[in-house]
């Protein structure tokens, strides 16, 4: 696959769960978007987490 996914309202609670989802069956390939600023920052600590097991 070459091209990006994109997740508008990856972020929030579904929209999470399918972020993480397919950025373990498509690592690097994932953009996640959405308006609030507090949740994208939650879950990319999250995904740090996840990646590198802190």
């Amino acid at each position: 696959m070459n091209e990006n996914i994109l997740i508008i309202g990856g972020y929030g609670t579904v929209g999470g769960v399918i972020s993480k989802h397919l950025s373990g069956l498509f690592p690097h390939k994932i953009v996640v978007a959405g308006i609030n600023y507090n949740k994208a920052q939650k879950l990319a600590k999250e995904f740090i987490k996840s990646f590198f097991n802190f």
